[in-house]
């Protein structure tokens, strides 16, 4: 790991940590802060879950054009082989 990972892992470990100290030592009641931290936590879960729900659908449909492109291609390589196979058999025929 290079030495801008360490520093930038660094950084943000100890820019977490500072922030959560400086909550729970913040001059309000426990009971205020501990209902604070849930309630953040609960709207971050909830953007989480919904972000990777949008996620899903995009990928669900990703994969549906995939699986559509898939089969016209097939299709498409199949055509050109029947008719490479019939030009083959009117040449043949011919001679």
């Amino acid at each position: 790991m290079c030495a801008w990972s360490k520093y930038t892992i660094g950084f943000l470990i100890g820019s977490l940590t500072g922030g959560l100290i400086g909550v729970l030592l913040a001059p309000r009641a426990g009971s205020d802060t501990r209902k604070m931290l849930v309630d953040g936590t609960s709207d971050t879960y909830k953007k989480l879950e919904n972000s990777l729900h949008d996620i899903q659908i995009k990928a669900d449909k990703a994969i549906d054009e995939i699986y559509k492109t898939e089969k016209e291609v097939v299709k498409k390589i199949s055509d050109s082989l029947m008719s490479l196979s019939e030009k083959k058999q009117d040449t043949s025929m011919q001679n």
